[in-house]
């Protein structure tokens, strides 16, 4: 029996549509103070709705009179959602579903 050691959880967050800019990969000449500088063109672009779902469980190994010992896993992002994120040559990654263990004791 499981004498209520189990927890189990979800939760969701969401982002609304919204209007931004991305940038359109075009690049213009201006000249500034007599010399050509490169610009990136960036166009109105609408961004979509976005769901996460989190999940997760956490189980009691163990509890005595001096402290008790629980084991935890997560999954954040189940779907693997990307939503609006972005890479760029700085910033390359787009963070996806993220796993989680744990192991806590106390005493």
């Amino acid at each position: 029996m499981l004498d209520n050691r189990l927890k189990l959880w979800s939760s969701a967050s969401f982002t609304l549509p919204y209007d931004g800019v991305i940038d359109s990969k075009e690049n213009i000449d201006i000249e500034v103070d007599g010399t050509e500088q490169k610009h990136d063109v960036y166009v109105d672009h609408r961004y979509d709705f976005t769901t996460y779902v989190n999940a997760g469980a956490s189980y009691q190994l163990a509890k005595t009179e001096f402290g008790e010992t629980i084991v935890t896993a997560k999954v954040n992002n189940v779907f693997n959602e990307t939503g609006n994120a972005t890479a760029s040559d700085t910033n390359p990654f787009k963070k996806g579903r993220q796993f989680w263990l744990g192991l806590k004791t106390s005493f």
